[in-house]
Parts: structure tokens; C-alpha cells; sequence
């Protein structure tokens, strides 16, 4: 079986510059303002934690894990990175439809329950908001989805 090109793996590939080396990760600085990268139009900048009002001029230090059998990379060295197709499908189901569904699943309970429509809005609402909640204080302890694919040596 052949390899397989790296854009039939990855969603998005950056190239930075090795910022440190830790056990099994490295923090890789990749410029958003450079060209090739519009950070401002990604519908997964959510996944390197970049602001998008800050997409034109700063850089952004990315956490990527390091695979097995990939050699460790130089600090200052410079590096690609690559999110995994499939991320993009997972955090639109994750960001939107299942607070979505939260938001949809306590309306429908508050109506047959025969609650009156402003406190029922709330509880909505409220609910959508704890889901996201959720998912943030979920997300600070997941591993990078980030990888080194390749030390450009």
C-alpha cells in the first residue's frame, strides 16, 4: 500500500517554527499573517485557539503531539503541522448541534410540561449555555488534535 499525500490526510497543514520540546509534544509558532494562511475565514480556528480579530498580525503557538517513531525536532527548527481530516465534522457537531439538540430538548420538555413561554426561553437558553460550558472545561484537558507530520530538516 503507498503513502499517502499529506493533504489526503490533513484538513490543514502549517508550517512554524519549534518553539520547545516537551515529553512527546512540541509547541510550534506558525505566523497567521503570512500568506497562505487565512485564519480569519477557518471554519477550525476554534482548534488552534486563535482570535480572529488578531488573525492579520500575530502568530500563534500551536501544541502539536509528537508520533511515535518521529524523530525529535530542534528548537528553532522549522516544522509542519497538520490537523487530521475528520476534526472539522467533529466540532461542528460538537459546538453546534448538540447544544442545538440541548436547546431543542428542554423546549419541547417545557412545553408539554405546559410551562409559560418566557421562563421556558430561559431554561433554553440557560441550558445551551451550560452545554457549551461543558464542552470548554471538557476541551482545556483533551490532548492537542495537532500532529507533527514532518521536521523539514
Amino acid at each position: 500500500m503507498g503513502r499517502m499525500k499529506h493533504s489526503e490526510l490533513y484538513a490543514l497543514i502549517h508550517s512554524g517554527t519549534v518553539v520547545s520540546v516537551e515529553s512527546g509534544k512540541a509547541h510550534v509558532s506558525v505566523d497567521v499573517g503570512a500568506a497562505g494562511h487565512s485564519c480569519a475565514g477557518c471554519a477550525l480556528s476554534a482548534s488552534c485557539g486563535q482570535d480572529n480579530k488578531k488573525a492579520q498580525s500575530a502568530s500563534v503557538v500551536l501544541c502539536a503531539r509528537i508520533p511515535s517513531g518521529v524523530e525529535l525536532p530542534d528548537i528553532g527548527g522549522i516544522v509542519s503541522v497538520g490537523l487530521p481530516k475528520g476534526r472539522s465534522m467533529r466540532a461542528i457537531l460538537t459546538m453546534l448541534v448538540l447544544p442545538l439538540a440541548v436547546f431543542l430538548a428542554i423546549a419541547c420538555i417545557g412545553t408539554v410540561a405546559g410551562l409559560d413561554d418566557g421562563p421556558l426561553a430561559l431554561y433554553a437558553i440557560a441550558g445551551a449555555c451550560v452545554c457549551y460550558m461543558i464542552i470548554y472545561l471538557v476541551s482545556k484537558y483533551r490532548p492537542s488534535p495537532w500532529i507533527l507530520i514532518s521536521d523539514n530538516r
